[in-house]
């Protein structure tokens, strides 16, 4: 639903208002429920390349942006204490939404993997992909 809200309204500003809001949101979620619909083995191999094509927009999203970073230094205090619990509150609570989806992507390993095998790759691949999101959301 927030991924079709937020879908909605990426198309609504792309179309400079000209794609209504709701429009934009009904396209997104037809399109999510077409790809669900199209079984579990095509949305693995979808997402084996649609990967990809997000690493390439952050990057130009990061490049674009890169003039306005500034290394702000950090102060001390309640204020400053509150604002990086806070953030740090952002980051778990957008790791964990992860946590009802990731049996889906340990489908494709063998029985026999170790569970310590398991649990690495599994938090390798989290750490990366959420942190370079995370470092690019903190950095703008």
């Amino acid at each position: 639903m927030v991924n079709s809200i937020v879908g909605g309204q990426v198309i609504t500003t792309l179309s400079d208002g000209k794609c209504p809001l709701v429009v934009g949101v009904i396209i997104i979620a037809l399109a999510s429920l077409v790809i669900a619909l199209l079984g579990y083995k095509f949305v693995h191999y979808f997402e084996r390349f649609s990967w990809m094509v997000i690493l390439i927009i952050f990057c130009i999203v990061a490049g674009l942006g890169a003039k306005n970073f500034v290394n702000v230094p950090m102060g001390v205090g309640a204020a400053e204490t509150a604002s990086v619990l806070s953030f740090g509150g952002a980051v778990f609570g957008f790791a964990v939404a992860w946590i009802s989806l990731t049996a889906d992507y340990n489908v494709n390993m063998r029985e026999d993997i170790p569970r310590w095998k398991v649990f690495g790759w599994t938090y390798l691949g989290l750490f990366c992909s959420l942190n370079f999101i995370e470092w690019l959301g903190s950095i703008f």
